[in-house]
């Protein structure tokens, strides 16, 4: 198995904190798209993902705040609508434009 291939990951986080909140917030901005207030959906190597989450780590107090990672595997273009499906009002979901630098 190839490591290096992008994997879609949908990325939910509870942080009380307004500045810290802000702060993920911003971060994950960086690496995908924005779901809901708190949820991202990114497309990254196992590599860059590791490298997120030490940011992110480095941007919370483990003992108040929560980010929780959800991998849904090899990213395939065809399958994300398959994985992410809505109720109410529908999301865009384009990761196939997500950069990851």
């Amino acid at each position: 198995m190839n490591h290096d291939h992008k994997r879609l990951y949908v990325i939910a986080y509870d942080i009380p904190d307004d500045k810290r909140r802000t702060r993920v917030a911003e971060t994950l901005e960086g690496y995908g798209e924005r779901l809901q207030y708190s949820v991202f959906v990114v497309s990254t190597t196992p590599a860059k993902l590791v490298r997120l989450k030490d940011k992110l780590a480095a941007q919370i107090v483990s003992k108040e705040d929560c980010i929780a990672f959800f991998d849904l595997g090899i990213h395939e273009d065809k399958r994300v609508k398959r994985l992410i499906s809505f109720l109410g009002i529908q999301r865009q979901i384009s990761p196939a434009q997500v950069l990851i630098i």
